[in-house]
């Protein structure tokens, strides 16, 4: 697991991969860290379908991207995901609270469980 902290508040937990997806190489996991920090906004996903619905923590990610980060964020309802449909959107990165299979096919996405505890 890795946490990086500033100023002695902790910003950001990594945790271990979960088991039900392909783990990320170090290489890419920094490179999506990196987009992540440098972008100005962050759209957080939430899919409506059973099982993936998961609000609480979407709303948790925001608060924690105004209030430790300064990022804007937008949140995002949807029930199927087209990712042709992100470039309609003047957003940086994202964060995915749904399907987690939805981050292996995008250098924008990282799943929410690599980015907050």
């Amino acid at each position: 697991m890795l946490r990086i902290a500033m100023g002695g508040m902790e910003l950001l937990t990594l945790s271990d991969n979960a088991r039900f997806r392909m783990p990320l190489r170090t290489s890419d996991l920094f490179l999506l860290l990196t987009k992540f920090f440098s972008s100005d906004s962050v759209g957080v996903i939430v899919s409506v379908k059973p099982g993936q619905y998961n609000m609480q923590d979407a709303g948790n990610i925001c608060l924690k991207l105004k209030k430790n980060l300064g990022k804007k964020n937008y949140l995002f309802l949807c029930n199927n995901l087209n990712q042709s449909e992100f470039e309609n959107f003047n957003i940086g990165f994202w964060v995915n609270t749904s399907c987690p299979r939805v981050q292996e096919d995008s250098n924008l996405i990282l799943n929410a469980v690599d980015v907050f505890k």
